[in-house]
């Protein structure tokens, strides 16, 4: 059905819809808590719309979202072979870092390095299998559906995305990576982080573009700091000129925890 709040073409959420439902064919192994989340931010994005209407809007009255709205934005397949220059030539630093790198929403075990002693690091798709109590646990309790139509397209639509635990001090950062190879594109990065007791962590998540078309990317950003643990977290935002980008970071923080947040942007 069209949103209701807001006053947009059938054509453009008959795509999303139409997608929406290829995906869920394409996931039918996916856990049931899962497959419920990712219905829910269905239907909300579908009541709410993009949020292009400036009169009762106060989050997004003076950021022009109908371009994003308007645009026919495709969703891509798993990237080819990548030369990792072609990623490290665009990341302002890199060295002594565990890397994860996502390539069009899709895992590149190719170009990712081994996670250091402490950490664990693994594409979301793998954790949501091999840590199911930890990622359900968490998964969507703090960017929630509610939390505005790009949380919930977001919700319904991501393939991929980093899952990071940490126990202690790591030695070494933690690089996630999330580049875009095809112009007219649209990626949902999903990235949870699990900050346990008393450790400390530092994240760079970079987003970088590979083509000089535009593209769309919907982040979203969870991170759970229990007692006592330290996230120092960079965001760097090196997409292209043409791209748009809405991403989101929520954090949780228990007792006597420090959470540093720093965003980089070109333009």
């Amino acid at each position: 059905r069209a949103p209701t709040t807001m006053t947009q073409t059938l054509t453009k959420y008959g795509l999303y819809e139409a997608l929406f439902a290829a995906l869920g064919q394409a996931r039918n192994d996916e856990p049931a808590w899962l497959a419920e989340m990712r219905a829910k931010g269905f239907e909300r994005f579908q009541q709410v719309g993009f949020p292009v209407e400036r009169r009762g809007n106060e989050e997004w009255k003076y950021t022009n979202i109908k371009p994003i709205a308007e645009a026919v934005f495709e969703y891509p397949a798993a990237a080819g072979d990548v030369p990792l220059s072609a990623i490290t030539d665009r990341l302002p630093f890199d060295t002594g870092m565990t890397r994860i790198v996502f390539v069009d929403g899709h895992f590149a075990e190719a170009l990712s390095t081994a996670p250091a002693e402490g950490v664990t690091v693994m594409p979301l798709s793998q954790a949501i299998r091999k840590h199911t109590g930890l990622v359900e646990k968490h998964l969507g309790q703090y960017a929630q559906v509610n939390h505005g139509a790009f949380a919930a397209l977001n919700a319904a639509l991501f393939a991929d995305g980093a899952f990071v635990v940490a126990e202690g001090a790591t030695r070494m950062p933690v690089h996630l990576v999330y580049a875009t190879t095809t112009a007219g594109s649209m990626t949902y990065p999903r990235t949870l982080v699990v900050a346990g007791p008393t450790s400390e962590l530092t994240l760079v998540e970079t987003y970088v573009s590979l083509t000089d078309g535009n593209h769309f990317t919907d982040a979203v950003t969870e991170i759970v700091l229990e007692d006592g643990a330290r996230v120092d977290h960079y965001r760097l935002l090196l997409e292209n000129d043409s791209a748009y980008q809405v991403g989101q970071v929520r954090a949780s923080q228990g007792r006597d925890t420090h959470y540093g947040g720093l965003v980089y942007e070109t333009g």
